[in-house]
């Protein structure tokens, strides 16, 4: 799971894009979320919050949800 915040700079970004671009090119499994109104400090809370997306992603991933 590659996250970052809708409120980042266009350099965290690009950042992030190429590094999910990256893993899909190699074949690995990667989901890319762009979560809007965070940014690298906010997005820490919806870690622990499964209703949130990035929640969600984490939860499923360990197979949880």
């Amino acid at each position: 799971i590659i996250a970052v915040g809708g409120d980042e700079t266009d350099e965290f970004l690009r950042q992030s894009r190429a590094f999910a671009t990256a893993w899909t090119t190699r074949r690995f499994s990667c989901q890319h979320l762009v979560l809007p109104g965070l940014n690298h400090y906010t997005i820490l809370s919806q870690l622990a919050d499964y209703s949130s997306a990035l929640g969600r992603a984490v939860f499923e991933q360990m197979a949880l949800l």
